[in-house]
């Protein structure tokens, strides 16, 4: 006779979160609640593994997985013995998660397990405590060893209107048969898994920008770092544009967008470096860049933070003059601001308009190409992988170069008074 496989609750789980497995290899799930909550209990059910015996002190070495890998579950100590200790533990793990720039390692889910006869007394649920797990992850309340279809206490008074708890859903669930006075079947985890993987579909675009913001971080202080080296190849003595390696062949450059690529985990290797190189509207876009800053007057200005910041500004002020709401534009004038606060306090009397330029110019392709970037990281996410990065930061390039015809960098009262302090 033929027997069928055990069901596992557990054992598909993530296949309605396609988009969440392209940002992360697993989903992390945090296991709380009091002692007697049967938070070991739910984890064996659902994932049909053995848990270890006995009492759970902090968090679980490591978690439990389905055979997919596609979930890990990690329990913790039960939060009656030596509850402000146990609480202490379990947010040092969350904020140690929560710092984790890889998304593998961060936890996506907290189930908050509350048994049934506690969930119908007034004053078991903890708010304050719920609240701050919430700043962490997305709560679901399990309410376990509870009956199939009748709704307790603390179901009834989330669903009220005026209330501030930070819970994203409600489960009852009984993971295992009990007999009583009759046989009270297990229920739940099935509703459970499409619960968590439901919130965690909503969660996942916020995600997604979390891990953006984190790649850009990574990004930029290669942008910081190319600014500043080009910036010193126009102070530095004998330093010509013509004695300079043609643009990207150029070891700095080529060291800047291969970091900033990488911040977006994009392999750029030599051969894509050389193309680059031969990008026509790149040159031509430095060309027509190094022709406006000529038309400026550098002498008036007594450091490239002046210098800087006034650019900045001027990018702004023309930006807003012509309704550009090109984050692009925005993020350039920003930049260059950061720069000019940051460490840009040189005198530059031996080339100022070359290294005006050379810092200018390197935060235009770097902005332009990190955006790039960050509009392919996201085209992945939403499951297309075949994108043209050369068709994209020739696009850059082209609203960069419209931009910059129009651009007249002439000096104004505010350089004046810049450079009057």
């Amino acid at each position: 006779m033929n027997m069928l496989p055990p069901h596992i609750p557990f054992a598909q789980f993530g296949q309605s979160c396609s988009k969440f497995f392209r940002l992360s290899d697993t989903c992390n799930i945090l296991v709380v609640g009091n002692t007697g909550a049967g938070k070991s209990t739910l984890i064996h059910h659902a994932l049909d593994k053995p848990i270890e015996k006995g009492i759970t002190r902090g968090i679980s070495r490591e978690p439990y997985r389905n055979k997919k890998g596609s979930v890990s579950i990690y329990d913790s100590e039960g939060l009656e013995r030596n509850s402000k200790q146990v609480k202490e533990v379990v947010l040092r793990f969350l904020e140690k998660k929560k710092q984790s720039k890889n998304c593998n390692n961060r936890i996506h889910l907290i189930w908050y397990c509350l048994n049934y006869q506690s969930a119908n007394r007034e004053g078991n649920l903890e708010a304050d405590w719920i609240n701050k797990l919430a700043n962490y992850a997305p709560v679901l309340l399990v309410v376990t060893r509870s009956p199939r279809n009748k709704e307790s206490y603390v179901e009834q008074l989330i669903s009220q209107t005026d209330c501030n708890l930070k819970i994203d859903t409600v489960v009852r669930v009984r993971a295992e048969a009990e007999m009583h006075d009759e046989l009270l079947e297990a229920h739940g985890l099935d509703r459970l898994c499409e619960a968590s993987e439901k919130v965690l579909n909503d969660r996942t675009n916020s995600l997604i920008q979390e891990a953006i913001g984190s790649m850009k971080m990574s990004a930029v202080k290669w942008i910081g770092e190319g600014a500043f080296l080009r910036g010193l190849l126009g102070i530095i003595p004998g330093t010509s544009y013509a004695g300079i390696v043609p643009l990207v062949r150029n070891g700095i450059l080529k060291r800047m967008f291969r970091g900033v690529s990488s911040g977006f985990h994009f392999n750029c290797t030599e051969e894509d470096l050389a193309a680059i190189s031969k990008w026509s509207l790149l040159l031509e876009t430095s060309a027509v860049l190094q022709e406006k800053l000529s038309e400026v007057d550098w002498q008036g200005f007594n450091s490239m933070t002046e210098a800087l910041q006034w650019i900045s500004e001027s990018i702004k002020n023309f930006a807003d003059s012509f309704l550009l709401e090109n984050e692009m534009f925005s993020n350039l004038s920003d930049t260059l601001s950061k720069w000019a606060e940051f460490s840009w306090n040189l005198p530059f009397a031996m080339h100022p308009a070359l290294a005006i330029f050379f810092v200018v110019e390197t935060a235009f392709l770097a902005i332009a190409w990190m955006q790039v970037l960050e509009e392919a990281k996201l085209d992945f996410y939403e499951g297309n992988s075949d994108v043209d990065l050369k068709s994209r930061m020739d696009e850059k390039l082209q609203q960069m170069l419209d931009w910059m015809t129009q651009w007249v960098p002439k000096e104004s009262s505010e350089s004046q008074s810049y450079a009057a302090t």
